[in-house]
């Protein structure tokens, strides 16, 4: 549970250009009600077969007190999410692998529809002394608010130059989930943006989750003494529907977004 107080706000231009009357949307309070559970599996091996999973369960709810108006409580998330993976190892040093796993995210708020996802990453992993590599791609498919399918590598790479130095390179994407709990670690006083309908009340526009397409990463580790480890990498990402690029505006302005 988290509480937030700030000092109410108000621009005289929200009245005049939209109708919205000061005490409508001058709020002094927050509250957020956060739960999560889950459930997993660690990997069981059947000869050279091997099963792993998890089930989880995620809620998230936010209100705001207004000055003049009773509490606005309609910005409720609800998640179901899983995922599952099977692999088969061929030898000591190489193997097979799939992983699934898919998403329902549910809202109170009534312009939002469902926002479902489900991906897929076949892969194969190959190990010694000197390499771990990693070979794979990942099938994105989004249902409900988005009808999507989009396609990301999965290549991780670490090449050991000794004892104290790896070298390890990486080409990979994939979903980054956009629920409110990510954005209240932005900004606790976020709001999604929107328009005002004629009695002065907010709609807030759905955000789709972003989905990475390219997420490249080059660096070395280095290990100078024994508990110490220093990582030196930089990269680049390509990105869609990236929440930080996307007019989050404050919630004192939008008391009745919902």
């Amino acid at each position: 549970s988290q509480v937030f107080t700030y000092q109410p706000y108000y621009s005289p231009n929200d009245y005049y250009m939209v109708g919205v009357k000061p005490e409508a949307i001058q709020t002094d309070k927050q509250h957020n009600w956060l739960f999560d559970m889950s459930a997993a599996v660690t990997p069981y091996h059947v000869g050279n077969f091997s099963v792993g999973g998890k089930l989880g369960y995620s809620f998230f709810k936010q209100a705001y007190f207004s000055n003049k108006y009773d509490s606005n409580d309609k910005n409720q998330e609800v998640q179901f999410f899983g995922n599952i993976g099977l692999g088969y190892k061929i030898d000591e040093q190489n193997a097979f692998g799939l992983d699934l796993s898919a998403r329902c995210m549910s809202y109170q708020i009534d312009e939002f529809d469902t926002n479902n996802s489900f991906t897929a990453v076949p892969h194969f992993d190959f190990s010694n002394d000197k390499i771990n590599l990693h070979l794979g791609a990942i099938i994105y498919r989004s249902f409900g608010y988005q009808n999507k399918t989009r396609f990301a590598p999965d290549i991780h790479a670490t090449y050991h130059l000794g004892e104290n130095a790896d070298v390890f390179a990486s080409i990979s994407g994939g979903e980054v989930v956009n629920d409110f709990r990510h954005f209240t670690q932005m900004s606790p006083y976020w709001a999604l943006s929107g328009y005002y309908l004629q009695n002065g009340y907010m709609k807030g526009t759905q955000l789709a989750n972003q989905f990475d397409t390219f997420r490249g990463t080059l660096g070395i580790i280095l290990k100078p003494l024994d508990g110490l480890t220093a990582k030196l990498y930089g990269g680049y990402d390509a990105s869609k529907n990236r929440a930080e690029l996307a007019y989050l505006v404050p919630m004192s302005i939008s008391i009745n977004n919902g």
